[in-house]
């Protein structure tokens, strides 16, 4: 799977999806990892 050139309107699109879904998994982890025990709430 090839991400698009970020010149066009799509590519950019996709790249703002793409970090918002990571940043949205990365924080569930660290929810999940707080309310586990594993890491230390801030």
């Amino acid at each position: 799977m090839e991400l698009p050139e970020l010149t066009s309107p799509d590519g950019v699109l996709t790249y703002l999806l793409t970090t918002i879904l990571v940043v949205c998994l990365v924080i569930a982890l660290y929810l999940v990892a707080v309310y586990v025990g594993i890491a230390p709430a801030v």
